[in-house]
This record gives C-alpha cells, structure tokens and sequence, in this order.
C-alpha cells in the first residue's frame, strides 16, 4: 500500500529506545538520527531516483535525507523528508505542521556530534507545489529544509493535497 492510499485513523508509533551513537574524533560525514517532538528517529540517505526527483523511504519510522544536500550545522541547506501517514501508521513527521518558530529539532551527526537548531519558519504549500527556493542547496546558513504532506486528503488520490515545509536555523 502507498503513501497515498493510507487509511485513517492511524496508529501512533512507540518511541523507541535506540542505542547511543559513538562519539568520534573523526569529522562528520552524515546525518543519522532526528529528535523532533520527543520522538527520535533514524536518519538515512537516499539519492535522486531515475527521474532526478528525491527518493522518499517507505516507511513512517524514519527520515529520508537527501545525500546531495548538506549536514546539519554546515553551510549549507540540509533536505529531510518524512511521512504524516504511511501504511496505516502515522509518520515521524506527523505533527510537522503544528511546530511553532523557536521550537527546538534536535539533529545527531555520526560522529555523536549533536546540533541544536530552531524552528525560524513554517509554510503550507497548497496542491503539492514547492517553489524552486526550498530545494536549493546553496545558502550562506546553516539551514535544515524539513518536507511533509498535509491537510486535506484527496478523495480521487487518498493521499494529501498539500506540503508543509519546515526551517531549522
């Protein structure tokens, strides 16, 4: 079953207990894990697929960041994508749009380095359009760009009919 085709209600998932990441002496290299809400999640890279479009996970429980994009704490904006909803189950991303600006995410490098950023905007773009802008990588900040589905379903698709975008500074 797809993303777009999830019923609702949804089932809210556990946080679960995930083992300590090491901390190094070595630079980061990537993003492996996401604390937003209380909940943690894993991270994992995913490239552009067949269609230069971002490759989402298939899943509720973690995060797609897309590896062209940079590391939290970086110059540089770093892209996440999460699912409201996936296969009955709702996404880590599920109350994405209801963050508030001076909201703390929490990121965690893996190297053990954690980064601390703050919500400084929050924007719902209707009928699944994303201006070129939110997808840029180049930015003289360290900025986070974090990427959901929201508000109403669509009755012909059963997936949403909107985006919420999310920027950590």
């Amino acid at each position: 079953m797809s993303a777009s085709q999830t019923p609702l209600p949804v089932t809210t998932p556990v946080p679960t207990e995930l083992p300590p990441v090491p901390i190094t002496s070595q630079p980061a290299k990537k993003l492996v894990r996401i604390e937003i809400n209380g909940i943690t999640a894993e991270v994992e890279n995913v490239p552009l697929d067949e269609n230069q479009k971002i490759d989402v996970l298939p899943t509720a429980l973690s995060i797609s960041w897309y590896e062209g994009s940079y590391i939290p704490g970086t110059t540089g904006n770093c892209i996440l994508f999460g699912y409201k909803h996936f296969d009955g189950m709702a996404g880590i991303f599920y109350n994405l749009d209801s963050l508030h600006t001076g909201d703390v995410i929490s990121f965690t490098l893996d190297n053990g380095t954690k980064i601390e950023q703050k919500v400084s905007d929050t924007t719902i773009y209707r009928d699944g359009y994303l201006p070129d802008d939110v997808l840029e990588l180049e930015n003289t900040t360290s900025r986070t760009v974090l990427i959901s589905e929201t508000g109403d379903i669509d009755p012909e698709t059963g997936g949403y009919k909107d985006l919420v975008v999310v920027i950590t500074e």
